[in-house]
């Protein structure tokens, strides 16, 4: 399991356009529980000079994501990215274009609000409880009209037509969260400086004073909140790690010399099970391993060096090495440092490739073998893919055999949608992440999903595609599910 979600535990819009009417702004306004959130940037529609601004607030509790760093659910630092998304809420007003948020770490706390009008702006927090465009909370104002964030710090996505998501890479506050060097206030998100509107009049306490801002209007875009209905359109931080496993000990080659280094290298695992649970070596921990191959499981003569190998996650260790074999059978033998220990000795069976003239045919059959009809909601499963060449023809014996002939896909990804409405759950992840690229071992290609990410009561279905001669190809088949309480 590559992904997890995190959902925003308040939000708010804060905002001094002006009310109906257009005598009064609706700066002390909350719209804590409405179902959207508002950005937006007019100028001179009260007065010549007038601006009137709307911007979003957010939080997520970063205590979800230590609790699952602490059980070894998503990575440590530096091997696991979080993405902030907000999912766009279409509506039938103007909409802008060809613009820029940006989103600022928050300095202070703030009260999320029970408000819902986002047109009349009739829900005030004066006296009760929530923010507003200038108060922090019922009782407190911001320092800085609008809200006070970091000034400093800011990281941007940019809009072309105005309908698109927004996914902003926010690693380094999310880890400056967790290490508490930074204090988690949560996320302003605004139009960029020079967007929000310009405005060079005197200080009045209402309006921010912005001589190079904008006198083009941008409004309005509106995102979910975290009260929206929509399941899958909720605020959310998404970490994103590559947790593959490639382990090649079923998919062993031996060198040749026509084949580039990178073919000839193979990473083979150990798997240190006790019980039902992977656990550290304890004279290892999370160091280095050592690795020879044999010519016999006992008293052989070694094939190779030692080999360095090191640590994965828990209980798991990993080698990479190359053979130029000749037997069809080696065994991987797995030492502490002075080679005095052998903590496994496993078995590999070789694979021998030559080159050749012919171009061979990469399409292929799919199966996930241990598909059930429902998932429970709380469980994490493990899909496993069988893969075949379309064109295999087995020879045909009279006595049935267990093994079936599979080809390993090397390189695949998959996507998850919900069948009711088409809505992509779990896009590709192709991209440096690899957080939805496939592991495989010695019974083939598999992934891990955490069923807490979908919504229960509804059918989904999985694809894939295959890197095919370097080129991402469309598999046709389709896999469903349906995820219950």
């Amino acid at each position: 399991m590559a992904i997890k979600r995190y959902i925003a535990n308040k939000d708010t819009t804060i905002t001094n356009a002006y009310k109906p009417g257009m005598l009064l702004r609706a700066t002390g306004s909350n719209m804590g529980l409405a179902d959207s959130m508002e950005i937006f940037s007019i100028y001179g529609q009260q007065s010549a000079i007038s601006s009137e601004l709307s911007r979003g607030l957010i939080q997520f509790q970063d205590n979800e994501i230590q609790t699952d760093r602490t059980a070894g659910d998503i990575p440590a630092s530096g091997s696991v990215n979080f993405y902030l998304r907000l999912f766009n809420a279409k509506h039938p007003f103007t909409l802008p274009k060809s613009y820029t948020l940006g989103v600022h770490p928050v300095n202070a706390s703030w009260e999320e609000g029970h408000g819902v009008d986002v047109d009349g702006y009739t829900h005030l927090t004066y006296d009760t409880e929530g923010a507003s465009w200038l108060r922090r909370q019922a009782s407190t104002s911001w320092t800085d009209i609008g809200g006070d964030y970091d000034h400093n710090r800011e990281l941007f996505d940019t809009f072309d037509t105005g309908e698109e998501d927004l996914e902003i890479d926010i690693t380094e506050w999310v880890e400056e969260w967790l290490t508490g060097s930074i204090a988690n206030n949560g996320l302003l998100l605004k139009l960029s400086g020079s967007q929000e509107a310009a405005y060079t009049g005197s200080a009045d306490g209402l309006q921010i004073i912005n001589t190079t801002g904008s006198v083009t209007n941008y409004y309005t875009k509106k995102f979910f909140s975290r009260g929206t209905e929509f399941w899958f359109k909720r605020p959310v931080i998404e970490a994103r790690w590559d947790s593959t496993v490639l382990d090649d000990r079923g998919n062993f080659y031996s060198s040749h010399s026509a084949a580039p280094a990178s073919y000839n290298d193979n990473t083979i695992y150990m798997y240190n099970y006790f019980g039902n649970s992977l656990v550290n070596i304890p004279d290892i921990g999370t160091g280095a391993i050592y690795v020879r191959l044999y010519v016999a499981e006992e008293n052989g003569a070694s094939l190779t060096t030692m080999v360095t190998g090191g640590y994965v996650s828990t209980g798991i260790y990993s080698a990479t090495l190359a053979l130029a074999a000749t037997a069809s059978q080696v065994y991987d033998r797995w030492f502490n440092s002075a080679e005095t220990v052998c903590y496994h000795t496993g078995t590999i069976d070789i694979k021998f490739a030559k080159p050749s003239n012919a171009n061979p045919d990469r399409s292929y059959i799919t199966n996930i073998t241990n598909l059930k009809p429902n998932y429970h909601a709380h469980e994490t499963a493990r899909f496993r893919v069988y893969t075949r060449k379309k064109d295999w023809n087995p020879t045909l014996y009279k006595k049935a055999r267990n093994n079936v002939s599979r080809n390993l896909v090397e390189v695949g990804y998959y996507r998850l949608k919900r069948v009711i409405d088409d809505c992509t759950v779990v896009a590709y992840g192709t991209g440096s992440t690899a957080h939805t690229k496939l592991s495989y071992d010695t019974s083939g290609s598999y992934f891990d999903f955490d069923m807490k990410m979908l919504e229960p009561g509804y059918m989904y279905e999985v694809d894939f595609v295959y890197d095919i001669n370097g080129r991402n190809e469309q598999q046709p088949e389709r896999f469903k599910f349906r995820v219950k309480e």
